[in-house]
């Protein structure tokens, strides 16, 4: 009788850890669909913005399969074996456990190294994908501009890059992606303001500001914006001139971001 209760109390206590554990696995499947529902109406981000992708979240999932595959085989073992093989089993399970976890986050550990490699190595090359999943169109190195042999005070900017001067220059690929534009100015303050207007909109799409030269000295600007919705797009560079507050535009360029 004593052996009977014994293996009664170790089936309730190995059920109430396998009910533990499922709940704690339907807990991490509704923190996805959490997730999975946040952002815009229909998931997608506005142009000029990237990306987050949450890795914890979706590396937590496949651990708890593993833990409910475990359980499943601990209880068949424990319901087959006798009250003398239960003590060794309670003695090897902790130990075996915690062998499978340092191998999983061993294993873990290696494929996010990998990842990490592989994006510092993708990044900035044209048709590569950057760390917000889009794909990277950036400045060949025959796009860099010669900004110091510019001359002239008078204030003005102008873009390098995308442009129709290189094969493939206007050819951002498939949404999305990340376009950097390349360009020299010099303007007041160094500021430059930028638009992006999307076909033949009037109105823009993206819009910011970033800096260059000034005071007659030629200078190198570079921004980058990541763009969702497929067609034509075309930046315009300018300025608000400080003495009567007019938009000074300088230059514009198209560029062609295709279907997913």
């Amino acid at each position: 009788m004593a052996q009977r209760r014994h293996l009664d109390a170790r089936v309730t206590t190995l059920r109430e850890r396998r009910g533990a554990r499922l709940f704690v696995g339907w807990i991490g499947v509704l923190a996805l669909l959490v997730a999975a529902c946040g952002g815009d109406d229909d998931g997608t981000p506005d142009d000029g913005q990237g990306v987050d992708i949450e890795d914890e979240v979706a590396d937590d999932a496949p651990e708890a399969d593993d833990d409910l595959d475990a359980d499943d085989t601990d209880d068949a073992d424990d319901t087959d074996a006798d009250a003398s093989d239960e003590a060794t089993e309670e003695d090897d399970d902790p130990a075996d456990g915690e062998e499978a976890d340092e191998d999983a986050d061993a294993a873990d550990g290696d494929a996010t190294d990998a990842d990490a490699e592989a994006t510092d190595e993708d990044e900035g090359d044209d048709g590569e994908e950057t760390d917000d999943g889009a794909a990277a169109h950036r400045a060949p190195e025959e796009a860099a501009p010669d900004c110091d042999a510019i001359e002239g005070a008078e204030p003005g900017a102008t873009i390098a890059f995308p442009s129709a001067d290189g094969e493939g220059w206007q050819e951002a690929g498939a949404s999305p992606a990340t376009v950097e534009v390349v360009g020299c100015s010099n303007t007041f303050e160094a500021n430059v303001q930028y638009e992006v207007y999307h076909g033949e909109d009037a109105e823009p799409t993206v819009e910011g500001h970033t800096m260059g030269g000034t005071m007659g000295d030629w200078g190198e600007f570079r921004f980058e914006e990541t763009f969702w919705t497929p067609g034509e797009w075309r930046i315009v560079v300018f300025e608000m001139d400080a003495e009567s507050g007019d938009r000074r535009e300088y230059d514009e360029q198209t560029f062609v971001v295709d279907e997913s």
